[in-house]
């Protein structure tokens, strides 16, 4: 049984994207409290929104006038007890918003995104040829596990997108749609997700993107989720992307 994680730091909730009063926002965990007495921290929530807005000169927003579209990026592996009361919460309070559960493990870029790592490292490993030949089959595995986790990202980024598109179309007697993308931190596997959205839809270089995660969340990317995010890059640009890739680390 997992135990709760971080309490909500609103100082990690930031304005992402905007488009006709529909807001994204990244953050971390929004719930607070002991296992006994833990909860969503929606108030609290919507309060370091609202002030974030206040501050861009965005229209704030009121109880009656929007949903919250709560996207977790927690893993049922390590976070189910937070998992559990973010979903009782939204079952019990449907006209609050919904939930969205995009599981981001955040550890399948063991291998670096960087081939001269790789090749300086076969060297060294050739004096010990069988476990180099383990490391080359948990490379070749784990390289695939990266193509399957960034064509995931890139399919999860593109949908968010279009759903803060589509919540503004027709929207005349409807409410507007504020998502709130987070992770447990707010930093890593949620820097990775933000570095993804940045790269695909703004074209935002690596480095840049990179650079805004470590001002928002007050930290850098761990170092599998930094990796990851030059290995997305990467994938970007062999679909096609013009993206820029100043990586420190490049395949």
């Amino acid at each position: 049984m997992s135990k709760p994680g971080l309490d909500f730091d609103s100082d990690r909730v930031h304005l992402i994207d905007e488009i006709n009063g529909s807001y994204f926002f990244r953050g971390n965990e929004p719930l607070i409290g002991n296992e006994k007495n833990r909860r969503f921290a929606y108030a609290e929530l919507i309060a370091k929104m609202n002030e974030r807005l206040e501050q861009e000169g965005h229209e704030k927003i009121t109880s009656d006038s929007f949903e919250l579209i709560d996207i977790s990026l927690l893993n049922s592996a390590a976070d189910e007890f937070d998992l559990r009361i973010e979903r009782k919460f939204f079952e019990e309070n449907p006209n609050k918003g919904q939930f969205i559960h995009w599981p981001l493990y955040g550890i399948t870029e063991i291998v670096p995104a960087n081939e001269r790592l790789r090749t300086v490292g076969k060297v060294s490993l050739d004096l010990l040829y069988p476990t180099f030949l383990l490391l080359r089959t948990l490379t070749k595995i784990d390289v695939n596990k990266v193509s399957k986790h960034n064509k995931t990202i890139h399919k999860e980024v593109k949908k968010l997108h279009k759903m803060l598109h589509s919540s503004t179309e027709n929207a005349v007697n409807t409410k507007k749609k504020v998502f709130y993308v987070h992770c447990n931190a707010g930093c890593d596997r949620t820097g990775e997700f933000i570095a993804a959205y940045r790269m695909t839809m703004n074209l935002t270089s690596c480095s840049d993107a990179t650079d805004k995660n470590i001002n928002e969340c007050g930290r850098p990317q761990n170092y599998y989720s930094i990796n990851g995010t030059y290995w997305y890059c990467w994938y970007l640009r062999s679909i096609g992307s013009e993206v820029l890739c100043d990586c420190p680390e490049k395949p």
